[in-house]
């Protein structure tokens, strides 16, 4: 997959977890192909430096796609125009 990443825009992230730390953004990818279950979603990327590979969905994406987080069994469901994921 050949995403084209742009520079980032200002852009900063605090990823939750153990040990917290503001991730610098290097880069953006914008309406990158996210695919959930059957639905496919363009989204921002943001690509941070680290060494760790991690998908960082940002509470605007939760919100645009009505996702609902059930930590009981670890799943997310989403809404896209009208199907549900």
């Amino acid at each position: 997959m050949q995403l084209k990443i742009e520079e980032n825009d200002g852009t900063r992230v605090l990823p939750l977890g153990e040990n917290p730390k503001v991730k610098k953004v290097v880069g953006l990818v914008r309406e990158a192909p996210l695919s959930v279950q059957y639905i496919r979603i363009p989204g921002t990327l943001y690509v941070v430096e680290g060494t760790e590979t991690i998908l960082i969905l940002g509470t605007d994406w939760f919100d645009k796609y009505q996702a609902d987080i059930r930590r009981s069994d670890n799943k997310i469901e989403i809404t896209h125009q009208g199907e549900k994921a």
